[in-house]
């Protein structure tokens, strides 16, 4: 890869390492989304940007000087590429809801839009990293963004948290990626090109410091498959050097003059020992569990989870469900006996790269999609058993290594945009990397210009669309402070307005819905007649977003909750008896429909379903809540108080708690 003269290219790959920082590192609390959607806003503003200044600067200087667009292609790894984006588009025109496809759903965000951006960024990429040095700086950016990841997961497990992202709740550090899963798979990725020195790093310290920090963020993440992942890489490493044919130019004989990898695995034994150290004298806790847990079978959700989605596969074959409906589509399918185990939440992937693949995109999508291993592979060895210089194959050996850990992570986990922008962009780099059979070729640089404007157009749209999508987030986030603060009439109309500015978003017609509810429900002085007009307002809301709704069950529920209120008993019960036929947890609609039978007076119903919310054992304070008031109700004041303290000790300020346990005092003295 020689260096290409200096000229404007300079401009899309400046955007271009804003993104690759950006993206991972974006997180913040000023929306009600503070991960995922400020992540893709960040890929999608800045996405467009490197599209757009490449598209324009590359043709002005062609048309300008007369000569033609110059591609870059390698069929080895183009034609997956382009049969995994024709996969994604197929999927979404056959999709059991297209419009749910192409913008993903609000937690994930993940849709067509998403990989049709991957695709064209891999293939504009490709040709800017001929440069060789933009190559290296590629690979610099993302150690330094690992670096700075790994450190802030360092800090948050050690109790600091100076930007407050990390939930008192969760005891495993989530950085900046908001998720612990997300933290280690996102590691993993640049682990093998750190350890490798792929960045061509001068300072011996900082080639053993760098990849010795992210691989104690990705012990420190708890993640298993992370943890699987590296250890895979670690192997192929070590296969792929010290079992090298001793040849000229061969990985062994490069290593001895240069010891960094031999540190590196040191440094990973010494991690090694340290951590079966730390087993030995803390064996209960929860980073000893969380290893410890690999090799348990016994009781796994994750096994019983892809078990019972594999239903999705027999009746979506081959197109699949639609890219981000897996949760849409494996309500007809999940047991009882699954959401026990897996009470949480509701489903949204199967925590399998390749089985979602397979139920998103079908037989098609899976194919593509295990192309890009395959032939990446073929890329990788064919270079590493060539004649190129030992150097070279040091890179193809980091390029390999990266994708076994790739494809580890992902046989139990899932990416995230920060993941799946990496390992687009190290596709990228492959092909660059690969420059025997790496060609130019030349288009005529009108007709390129032809097809650009409207990518252009789309971008330019895509931007606005997605600041428009920000500020909306920004009205909901509002929306819900205001619920707090008892502004009932200021924050339904914020989220009004985010639903003005966004109408595509389920989930903030449902939070909408839920909200008129909660505060018709509460409410004692309410007229019967306002009632009545906001309870029907939002039953035609939750009524019209019910087939678009990522989970229908959810929908079901709040519509029975409402349908009591309003008086609706026959339809309601009904509901009711679907709801929990299909979800024997349900944990917030149990809690919900306890407080209607307590208002209605039947404790018997009351106690009932509340029990089966407590021998669930939940992490949630409305369940203590509820069942303090219940027990206060039913004269088992002690029970009360008992909730009341448990309660404090979460909240030490809860009002309701401090003045039921005022109630319960008073109630003694008599």
């Amino acid at each position: 890869m020689n260096t290409r003269p200096g000229n404007l290219t300079y401009i899309p790959f400046y955007f271009f390492t804003l993104l690759l920082v950006t993206v991972p590192l974006a997180i913040t609390m000023y929306f009600e989304n503070p991960v995922d959607l400020v992540k893709m806003g960040a890929f999608v503003i800045l996405g467009s940007l490197f599209v757009i200044f490449s598209l324009v600067i590359s043709l002005e200087e062609n048309l300008k000087s007369g000569n033609k667009f110059t591609l870059y292609t390698n069929r080895l790894i183009d034609i997956p590429v382009l049969f995994f984006a024709a996969a994604a588009i197929l999927s979404t025109i056959f999709s059991i809801s297209p419009r749910i496809s192409f913008f993903g759903q609000y937690q994930r965000q993940i849709g067509l839009n998403t990989f049709l951006y991957l695709a064209v960024i891999y293939f504009l990429l490709s040709g800017i990293l001929q440069d060789k040095r933009r190559f290296v700086t590629l690979f610099l950016t993302a150690e330094l963004t690992a670096i700075a990841v790994s450190v802030y997961s360092i800090l948050q497990i050690s109790g600091l948290d100076p930007f407050g992202m990390q939930s008192p709740a969760l005891d495993r550090p989530v950085s900046t990626l908001g998720n612990a899963v997300f933290l280690g798979g996102f590691l993993v990725l640049i682990f093998p090109f750190s350890a490798l020195n792929t960045s061509c790093k001068n300072n011996k310290f900082i080639r053993i410091i760098f990849p010795a920090v992210i691989l104690a963020g990705i012990v420190l993440s708890g993640t298993r498959s992370a943890y699987i992942a590296v250890a895979a890489e670690i192997v192929v490493m070590a296969v792929f050097i010290f079992f090298d044919k001793n040849r000229p130019g061969n990985l062994k004989e490069y290593l001895k003059s240069n010891k960094t990898f031999k540190n590196v695995l040191y440094i990973a034994g010494a991690a090694l020992m340290i951590l079966v150290l730390y087993m030995l004298i803390f064996p209960q806790s929860f980073l000893t569990g969380r290893v410890i847990s690999i090799l348990s079978f016994s009781d796994n959700p994750r096994l019983l989870l892809w078990q019972e989605s594999f239903n999705i596969f027999y009746k979506y074959p081959v197109f699949g469900t639609g890219i981000a409906l897996f949760s849409s589509a494996f309500e007809e399918f999940y047991s009882g006996r699954l959401r026990i185990l897996e009470r949480t939440g509701y489903f949204d992937h199967p925590h399998n790269n390749f089985l979602y693949m397979l139920y998103s995109m079908g037989v098609i999508g899976l194919l593509a999609y295990l192309s890009i291993f395959i032939l990446a592979i073929r890329i990788c060895l064919k270079n590493i058993f060539s004649d190129n210089a030992a150097e070279e194959k040091i890179t193809f050996t980091a390029f390999l290594v990266f994708i076994t850990g790739y494809f580890v992570y992902g046989l139990t986990n899932f990416d995230d945009i920060s993941i799946l922008l990496y390992f687009f962009v190290f596709l990228a780099a492959l092909k660059a990397a690969d420059k025997s059979r790496t060609k130019e070729i030349s288009l005529s640089s009108k007709l390129i210009a032809a097809a650009a404007i409207p990518v252009i157009l789309v971008c330019t749209y895509n931007i606005y669309s997605r600041i428009n999508d920000m500020k909306a987030d920004r009205f909901f986030k509002t929306g819900n402070t205001l619920i707090k603060e008892g502004k009932f009439a200021e924050a339904v109309y914020n989220m009004n307005t985010a639903i003005a500015l966004n109408d595509y978003y389920t989930d903030y017609k449902y939070s909408l819905a839920y909200t008129v509810y909660r505060q018709v429900f509460s409410s004692e002085s309410m007229p019967k007649e306002t009632k009545m007009n906001l309870l029907n307002q939002a039953a035609k809301q939750v009524e019209g977003i019910i087939n678009n709704h990522y989970f229908n069950n959810e929908c079901y529920g709040l519509l029975s909750l409402i349908y009591y209120e309003m008086e609706r008993e026959q339809e309601a019960r009904s509901l009711e008896l679907k709801v929990l036929e299909k979800d024997p947890v349900n944990i917030t609609y149990r809690i919900n429909l306890a407080r209607y039978y307590m208002k209605k007076g039947d404790l018997v119903k009351a106690d009932e379903l509340m029990n089966t919310v407590m021998q669930l054992r939940p992490k949630s304070l409305d369940a203590y809540l509820t069942a303090a008031y219940l027990n206060y109700k039913k004269g088992n004041l002690e029970s009360a108080r008992m909730y009341c303290e448990q309660i404090l000790a979460a909240e030490p300020g809860n009002q309701f708690a401090l003045k039921l346990l005022n109630d319960i005092n008073s109630e003694k003295k008599h």
